[in-house]
């Protein structure tokens, strides 16, 4: 397999983000909040070919906790999910 020491995991951006619920939305759902609280995060995976960090995967996430109002609380949606061919060994992508 791939040498673990090769492979790094970044986490290029992780803030807090207060979600505004539309109009539209608020009069279908009179119970939802204002608004929803959540975690941004982007994760990329990289892997050390040749001396260079070559970006293989890329994750974008939004991590909703338990102090979140329902139907979001304790919830994780992956917003955008990327990858490339670049993994060594091949048979492993």
């Amino acid at each position: 397999g791939p040498d673990p020491s090769k492979i790094h995991i970044r986490i290029l951006s992780n803030y807090d983000v207060a979600c505004k619920v539309k109009p539209f939305v608020k009069k279908a759902f009179p119970s939802y909040p204002d608004s929803f609280n959540y975690r941004s995060r982007c994760i990329f995976l990289f892997q050390e070919l040749d001396g260079v960090d070559v970006l293989i995967y890329a994750m974008f996430v939004q991590e909703y906790g338990s102090e979140c109002p329902d139907p979001n609380r304790r919830k994780l949606y992956i917003a955008y999910l990327d990858s490339v061919h670049y993994f060594r060994p091949r048979r492993l992508r």
